[in-house]
């Protein structure tokens, strides 16, 4: 007798657990929500993309590169998933020295403290290899003090060498949230400004923080789809920490995703852009002609 054919095909993916019909501690029964039909992108491929331009610049030998972001271990997170398996990174910091993120083990201690014994080694070494520096802005701003001069001229000098045998593949990255390029790096230096999350990064951010309360509690948050999407928009422009600490506090709440969570996280924001001083916070509702500055 002919056996049936099995059908062919990978099975679908578990849904997470607070998309199946499930009990809360209470006893209140959750319904199931509607799956969305909008297909979501990689999130390796949405992390590949934040990094495009900077790959553009590390395939043309660029040797200099200052990287603007306030996310310091996020950045260095996606260069170590993007790059790690293919060339040796090094990352810098002026407690801990020059560190292999491979192994994790300082290089050299005479680099605690003294980002020219940094730079010197990245010189020196025989091998291509990425080197992080972190935070090295205060040492970019005053040339006329004696180690920062010594600091800006052994970055000329490690351009220079690097551009004048590309086969020593290598690249600094001067990792800070203040830009600070002095007038004899100008014309050596390229900025890449490194993006903050975009939507499908919080989505997963959101989807981790939901799935890790779920093993700690046994509850499945009630969330209504259209809900969730507004939560995500609020919160587009924060930090991957900020973000994460607005979710957590609204999940604190009444374990649900509803409108009072958004105006929550816009509240968060509100906060957040006054404490940098920089800009003025309008809530949605405000008229453009209340903005001032505009006529």
């Amino acid at each position: 007798m002919r056996q049936p054919r099995k059908p062919q095909g990978k099975p679908p993916n578990p849904p997470a657990p607070w998309e199946v019909p499930g009990r809360r501690s209470g006893g209140e029964t959750l319904s199931a929500l509607p799956a969305s039909n909008a297909p979501r992108p990689p999130i390796r491929r949405t992390r590949n993309l934040q990094l495009a331009g900077l790959d553009a610049f590390i395939k043309a030998v660029y040797p200099l590169i200052f990287v603007t972001t306030s996310e310091e271990g996020r950045f260095v997170a996606r260069l170590r998933e993007h790059y790690g398996q293919g060339r040796p990174i090094f990352q810098w910091t002026y407690t801990r020295g020059l560190m292999s993120l491979q192994d994790g083990r300082c290089v050299e201690p005479a680099t605690i403290g003294d980002p020219l014994s940094a730079l010197r080694h990245a010189e020196r070494a025989p091998n291509s290899g990425m080197y992080i520096f972190c935070d090295l802005h205060p040492w970019l701003r005053d040339s006329t003090n004696a180690e920062n001069k010594a600091t800006i001229r052994m970055l000329r000098d490690f351009y220079h060498l690097v551009r004048s045998a590309r086969e020593r593949f290598k690249t600094v990255l001067l990792v800070s949230p203040v830009l600070t390029i002095p007038p004899e790096l100008e014309k050596e230096v390229v900025v890449f400004d490194f993006p903050l999350p975009d939507r499908e990064e919080l989505r997963l951010l959101l989807d981790e923080r939901l799935e890790r309360g779920f093993r700690d509690t046994g509850d499945h948050p009630a969330i209504d789809p259209g809900h969730m999407d507004k939560l995500l928009e609020a919160a587009t422009g924060l930090t991957l920490d900020e973000a994460d600490n607005a979710f957590a506090a609204v999940l604190q709440g009444d374990g649900r995703l509803d409108t009072s969570d958004i105006h929550k996280i816009l509240a968060q924001k509100q906060l957040i852009i006054r404490q940098s001083g920089v800009l003025d916070y309008y809530p949605a509702d405000e008229e453009l002609s209340e903005v001032g500055g505009l006529e």
